[in-house]
């Protein structure tokens, strides 16, 4: 379980050793010093001494072949992988979350101790810290399936963004600072075909350094037919081998909606190691709590449940998982061109004149739970109009960022910073954690986003042609009909799930075993009226409530 939670402190106001952990990992300086307590076996550190009194130590896979280095400032320029990042410095104390946000960092200050955890329930379970949610944040949740933004739902708690370093110095001096600064990169005018070209070269140096950095030498590549995955088998079977390769899949049955066409075709074209694990609802109701223990700030996508399934099917010698995440918001998505739509006809609206607007439309592309919103929160009408209004705040500076000219790359970029390490990777780091592997993609690096950054949107998102420059990238090099097809994304099958025993299961967490705690956050009529009754997105909505209930339990009820 890669894992870790610690404590950092002025060196005067340090705390003893505890002998509840054998295994400590330690730093010091001349002001400070920290320890975090290693959860599982963590395989990958290294330390590096930029000078006499400034030292870094990076937990997880960092991908530039390095040695020394000279100092903070060029470790910050060349950082890429999935890592965090330890620094203590004459003037401070500095934590990194690698510039996709592919390991979680955690944090809460407490008077002169920072506390650290790459998971929320760590602070309970190493730190013996009390954990309480803020209800009002459930508003967030049913609009979006996530919390953006620094907020969870613990109070107290707060999440480190992608690329962006903590400094803290004691007391309440703390700043966070994006390190990466992708909108300072300036543009880069070259034709489709040089940049379709350097894109596919991106992606394979990028696998070549996962394998690398991890030294693992087989993968498992969780495949779903669709364009992003195919597209990380394709370089893994050139990078790993063809022998090294092993594919998994989920199917409902053949029954319900699936993209097996699609996933045997690339199968065929490839000729890898493949296996298909069939999911129904007696295959993963037994298993949600154990998930949800893990999913520690809610996550409502149901792709967490598959993600967690194959998982645990594939072996324990399976080191290495291999997927497409990042494709949508580093090259498009089918959001984008709702949100384009809405911009291209907003004079039609009456409130088009004002920046509410394209975060109204923003909440309402995520088709979640933002039109039941304000029937199913707990809140009085005041309280959450009050929410709604921080939540908006929020979301506004990243949709109405002046600093890109084109609203598409406004729009991308706002999709990686507000979705990337909340919603997008969890899903899959905290569903692979528990079985003490790594999960990755060749197409989401700090390479990948500089390419984005750099890239002209008339290259590389031309007329709204979704993920037009990959898919420019990786033709005659996965199948055509992979290329040419619609998105559909892995549909997981919830309303055609709507028997018996989902109903049941429902039922039973939110308005039986778990009552007290669902009406914390949710009003108990409405979520009566909601699973008896047929609303839109039904089977969505139930599965974001129950699973937010299970995450919730998990946290916040005193354990045995």
């Amino acid at each position: 379980m890669f894992g870790f939670a610690g404590v950092v402190a002025k060196n005067e106001s340090w705390v003893p050793d505890s002998n509840r952990y054998p295994e400590l990992l330690e730093g010091s300086g001349c002001r400070f010093q920290y320890k975090l307590i290693v959860a599982g076996d963590f395989p990958h550190k290294q330390t590096f001494s930029c000078s006499e009194d400034v030292s870094i130590t990076v937990l997880g896979l960092f991908y530039p072949r390095v040695r020394n280095l000279r100092s903070l400032d060029e470790f910050e320029e060349i950082a890429d992988g999935a890592f965090t990042g330890l620094a203590i410095t004459p003037k401070g104390f500095r934590v990194y979350t690698d510039p996709c946000g592919w390991r979680s960092v955690y944090f809460r200050q407490h008077g002169e101790l920072l506390y650290l955890a790459s998971n929320i329930r760590y602070f309970r379970e190493h730190l013996d810290l009390k954990l309480e949610p803020v209800p009002e944040r459930a508003v967030d949740f049913l609009c979006t399936s996530f919390i953006p933004g620094i907020e969870t739902l613990t109070k107290d708690v707060f999440q480190l963004p992608m690329g962006q370093a903590l400094e803290w110095s004691g007391h309440d001096e703390m700043k966070i600072r994006d390190y990466c600064q992708y909108s300072g990169i300036q543009k880069k005018n070259t034709d489709i075909s040089t940049s379709a070209s350097e894109l596919h070269s991106i992606c394979l140096e990028n696998t070549s350094k996962i394998k690398e950095a991890s030294g693992f030498q087989e993968c498992t590549v969780f495949l779903s037919g669709g364009l992003d995955s195919t597209c990380a088998l394709s370089v893994a079977m050139e990078v790993f081998g063809k022998e090294n390769v092993h594919a998994i899949s989920v199917h409902f049955g053949d029954h319900l909606p699936n993209e097996n066409e699609y996933i045997d075709e690339a199968v065929g074209y490839f000729g890898c190691q493949h296996q298909y694990l069939e999911i129904a609802p007696a295959s993963f109701l037994q298993e949600m709590d154990a998930i949800y223990k893990w999913i520690d700030d809610p996550v409502g996508d149901p792709v967490v449940m598959p993600n967690y399934l194959m998982n645990h099917e594939i072996g324990i010698g399976e080191r290495l998982v291999i997927t497409g995440e990042g494709g949508d918001p580093c090259f498009g998505g089918p959001k984008n061109v709702f949100m384009s739509t809405s911009m291209g006809f907003k004079d039609l609206y009456g409130d088009a004149g004002n920046n509410e607007f394209i975060v109204n439309c923003y909440l309402e592309s995520f088709k979640r739970a933002y039109d039941d919103a304000e029937q199913l929160s707990s809140l009085d009408c005041s309280r959450f109009h009050n929410r709604m209004s921080i939540l908006i705040s929020k979301l506004d500076p990243y949709l109405n960022n002046a600093d890109w000219d084109s609203f598409l790359d406004r729009l991308l970029f706002a999709n990686k910073y507000l979705k990337s390490n909340s919603l997008i990777l969890p899903k899959v780091q905290k569903t692979t954690q528990p079985f003490s592997r790594y999960s990755l993609s060749p197409l989401f690096s700090r390479t990948i986003i500089e390419f984005c950054a750099r890239t002209p949107i008339e290259t590389k998102y031309p007329d709204l042609k979704e993920k037009f420059i990959l898919k420019e990238a990786f033709r005659r090099k996965i199948p055509d009909s992979i290329i040419d097809r619609e998105k559909s994304g892995m549909r997981v099958p919830l309303r055609f799930w709507q028997e018996k025993k989902i109903q049941d299961f429902n039922w039973n967490i939110l308005l039986r075993k778990n009552k007290k705690m669902t009406s914390r956050f949710f009003n108990l009529k409405q979520v009566k009226e909601l699973l008896k009754g047929s609303r839109p997105r039904k089977g969505l909505k139930s599965w974001m409530l129950t699973t937010f209930v299970l995450t919730a339990k998990n946290l916040y009820e005193p354990t045995s």
